[in-house]
């Protein structure tokens, strides 16, 4: 595959998938999540949220932190 086609496949690809899952500048319009606390449990391996359920098209802000019982 020549240099050119390679650009070009990629430059079709962006083009006709970026659209579809994209809803926009998500930065400034972000939704906050429960802060991650890595650390935890008396082993000190544990997290504080196992589970997050996220939307497609959804811009999300996460803090993690660490309770520093484990090198992390």
């Amino acid at each position: 595959m020549s240099i050119k086609s390679f650009f070009l496949a990629i430059a079709l690809t962006i083009a006709f998938v970026a659209p579809v899952s994209a809803k926009g500048f998500l930065v400034g319009r972000t939704k906050p999540l429960p802060e991650l606390e890595l650390g935890q449990g008396n082993a000190g391996y544990g997290i504080s949220e196992p589970l997050y359920e996220l939307e497609t098209g959804v811009g999300y802000r996460l803090e993690i932190s660490t309770t520093g019982s484990k090198p992390c």
